[in-house]
């Protein structure tokens, strides 16, 4: 007889993060291979309806424990195209295939260190969407805030979530948001919540934006725009409809 099990975590990535510019396929390479995963796992353990949560990979700029960055050094760095981006973006995308998902971490992880220490946080937040989503805990929230629309109005942009719980709140000034102009350009936005389930964003030097950004860099740092349990946002980048 087969081994049975509800379901499986995954925690890899950082590998990926500097292959995928060489890879045939691109960086649809990661996706496609989450996917396999999946598909095998199911084969193997003969459960169609396994579950299946990755962890996005952790914050990081480089591996200088020694030599620690400083936190504002780190802090100016400007939104990021690298491969901890990529592949973090292409590791959400699991959520197209039924009882999957995939908890954050890049909040949580060390912008010096490839090997952070905040191991229990992981835990929870894996064990949290196991209770919810696998086990009908519906008294737990199963992730953080997702963004699912952005629209813009008079160079402001509305960007609207779900999994809020009972409302987004800030735990401090809501940093790690940027627009981007029509030229490509990248501006800091200013950003403040205006209901139970929306964020308000908008920068004085970018009156037109095409785009709005979220933690969108190899080490987004702290994050304070969490959800009622206070589980962080996910990062995100959503071109803007009027």
């Amino acid at each position: 007889d087969v081994f049975r099990c509800r379901g499986t975590i995954w925690y890899q990535g950082c590998t990926n993060a500097n292959a995928w510019p060489q890879h045939p396929e691109g960086i649809d390479f990661y996706h496609n291979y989450q996917k396999a995963l999946v598909e095998g796992l199911r084969e193997l353990f003969g459960r169609d309806d396994m579950a299946f949560v990755c962890v996005q990979l952790a914050g990081f700029v480089k591996h200088t424990p020694a030599k620690r960055m400083k936190d504002d050094e780190v802090a100016a760095l400007p939104p990021s195209e690298g491969g901890f981006v990529k592949i973090r973006d292409e590791q959400v995308r699991i959520r197209e295939v039924p009882l999957c998902d995939c908890a954050t971490a890049f909040d949580i992880g060390d912008h010096s260190d490839i090997h952070p220490k905040n191991k229990q946080e992981v835990g929870e937040r894996l064990a949290r969407w196991a209770l919810n989503r696998t086990y009908g805990r519906t008294d737990l929230l199963p992730t953080g805030p997702r963004a699912v629309s952005a629209v813009v109005r008079g160079g402001r942009v509305t960007v609207r979530f779900v999994d809020c719980g009972k409302g987004l709140a800030a735990r401090g000034p809501l940093r790690g948001f940027y627009v981007k102009d029509a030229a490509g350009g990248f501006h800091a936005a200013q950003a403040k919540i205006v209901g139970v389930d929306a964020v308000e964003v908008s920068a004085a030097d970018c009156p037109a934006p095409v785009e709005v950004r979220f933690a969108w860099s190899k080490n987004p740092g702290v994050i304070a725009l969490v959800n009622s349990d206070g589980l962080p946002a996910s990062p995100f980048r959503r071109q803007l409809a009027e």
